[in-house]
């Protein structure tokens, strides 16, 4: 074998492993892989699997990811516990599964009312870890 015959080879066997590796998951959809999912001020958490079958408890900051714009809930802001209370989770279920949704009482000067996101969207489980995706 020469060294072009052992290089492609090594390569192939690269790619092999990587396609066999466990990927993380799909952007958001934490609810399909954590349970006892609840909610303390804005602390989401949860008991979350992790690839080797067990739990670990996880939890992470919804107020760093999630903002308030025109009186809504939207990802990528942050702070939106200065204008929203009665925070509760809400269980959805959408296409045959069942998506957890952040649901607030937001007031500012111009909104007041409720609003709701859909937490599975953008928070996922990365082996027993919450993370904003």
């Amino acid at each position: 074998m020469d060294r072009a015959e052992r290089t492609a080879a090594a390569i192939i066997i690269v790619l092999i492993l990587l396609s066999a590796a466990p990927q993380a998951e799909a952007a958001g959809q934490f609810s399909q892989t954590c349970m006892n999912i609840a909610l303390e001020g804005t602390c989401l958490k949860a008991d979350c699997l992790m690839p080797n079958g067990g739990t670990v408890p996880a939890k992470i900051y919804l107020s760093d990811f999630i903002g308030l714009l025109m009186g809504r809930l939207t990802w990528g802001g942050s702070g939106f516990q200065r204008f929203c209370r009665d925070l509760a989770l809400i269980p959805k279920p959408e296409g045959g599964k069942t998506s957890t949704w952040l649901r607030a009482y937001c007031e500012t000067e111009r909104y007041r009312g409720t609003t709701e996101i859909n937490l599975d969207e953008r928070i996922g489980n990365n082996n027993g870890v919450l993370t904003f995706q």
